[in-house]
């Protein structure tokens, strides 16, 4: 991370005004109904709407910026967090941005899926 924000605190506004880029209002704009219908079809409140322009873009700008995601490399992004915190729901979201927005190929997987057996 940068090392200017690391001596300040990280907030939400300023963790979005921090990595934001003058294109994400047109890529809000355009998958702004995708995000709004996707969080009905997951049964999620519509104010939700808001994590779109203040978590996920930038998000995905600092991962940009941070060099994680570049042409001709496959990076791999890890989410954890404890049960039933949102990590499948926040994956889905993420995917479904990287693909549909910035027009990234995408597979996701939950380490549940690699058990080994006795």
């Amino acid at each position: 991370m940068k090392s200017s924000l690391k001596k300040k605190k990280l907030t939400l506004h300023r963790f979005s005004l921090s990595f934001s880029e003058p294109g994400d209002r047109s890529i809000f704009e355009t998958y702004n109904k995708d995000f709004t219908s996707w969080l009905s079809s997951m049964k999620l409140p519509g104010e939700l709407i808001s994590n779109l322009g203040d978590i996920y873009i930038p998000l995905i700008n600092l991962l940009k910026q941070e060099k994680y995601i570049h042409k001709g490399k496959i990076p791999i992004i890890g989410i954890s967090g404890s049960q039933g915190s949102g990590k499948s729901t926040f994956t889905a979201l993420l995917t479904n941005l990287f693909e549909k927005a910035y027009g990234y190929r995408v597979a996701s997987f939950s380490i549940d899926d690699f058990y080994h057996s006795r």
